[in-house]
């Protein structure tokens, strides 16, 4: 299988360069087929998804929380279609509540999905929005409560 890992530095209130080792390190003893891409910004990590998805991936690995979750699953789509409609995603718990990993995982450790995991179907769904534009969610949307939650939480010491 062709996997690729898609890595949000900024989760998890900032993923350092030795947890990436680990993470690299785990991943080595668990697979050898895959590849990974550092991500810049929300749209890059939509754009990476996509991108990877195009050179074939079979297995997109979300590694962040709920919000890099949420982006990639956006760029498992183009102009409204599923880029690979085969292809699966894979979510880990390196955010700061990763609440959305707690709801399919019982393994308090994704690496050992990596080998020993099943295929989930979770509800998709997606939000128009004023402007012309839209963006698909997994599972469960939150409407102004939990933004402001999160902003409360960025001001905290």
């Amino acid at each position: 299988m062709k996997r690729k890992f898609i890595i949000n530095p900024k989760s998890g209130k900032g993923i350092t360069t030795s947890k990436l080792n680990i993470i690299k390190n785990k991943v080595l003893a668990q697979i050898d087929n895959f590849d990974y891409v550092i991500t810049k910004s929300k749209e890059d990590i939509i754009h990476q998804t996509q991108k990877a998805l195009e050179e074939g991936n079979e297995q997109i690995i979300a590694v962040g929380g709920d919000g890099t979750i949420h982006h990639v699953v956006n760029g498992f789509f183009n102009s409204n279609k599923l880029i690979n409609p085969e292809a699966s995603l894979m979510v880990t718990n390196e955010g700061t509540g990763s609440d959305f990993y707690k709801t399919v995982s019982s393994s308090r450790n994704w690496y050992d999905l990596l080998t020993n995991s099943q295929i989930k179907e979770v509800d998709l769904g997606i939000i128009n929005f004023d402007d012309n534009h839209h963006e698909y969610f997994i599972n469960m949307a939150s409407f102004g409560i939990s933004a402001t939650i999160v902003n409360k939480k960025e001001e905290l010491p």
